[in-house]
């Protein structure tokens, strides 16, 4: 039990020395240095609502090419539809995919 009074005391001791060196070699006042602090998380709040409205700014652009990209694929599709497949009503039974046909072909598919 002497052991665990004697670390107590000892933690105790030591945070206030450190405490009382903190405070007596402090480059600033508590005021001062609350101040540049406050400085310093409002010039980094900025800088990361400047990468975050960039980040923004780049999904839209990323939104915009996948929305025209999906475009470019359905014209794509309907232009295969017309030469291929003409007469043949999406959703009747030649669209229809047999699930006994994927597990034939499968295993011959290319694997990365």
């Amino acid at each position: 039990m002497r052991t665990d009074h004697r670390s107590l005391l000892t933690a105790i001791a030591a945070f206030a020395g450190g405490f009382a060196a903190g405070v007596f070699f402090a480059p600033q006042s508590g005021r001062e240095l609350r101040k540049t602090i406050g400085q310093g998380i409002q010039a980094q709040t900025e800088r990361i609502h400047v990468q975050l409205q960039g980040i923004e700014n780049q999904l839209h652009h990323i939104e915009r090419q996948i929305e025209a990209t999906g475009s470019q694929i359905a014209e794509a599709g309907k232009k295969v539809i017309d030469k291929y497949g003409p007469g043949v009503v999406p959703g009747s039974e030649e669209w229809e995919i047999d699930s006994d046909e994927i597990e034939k072909d499968l295993p011959r598919m290319p694997h990365r």
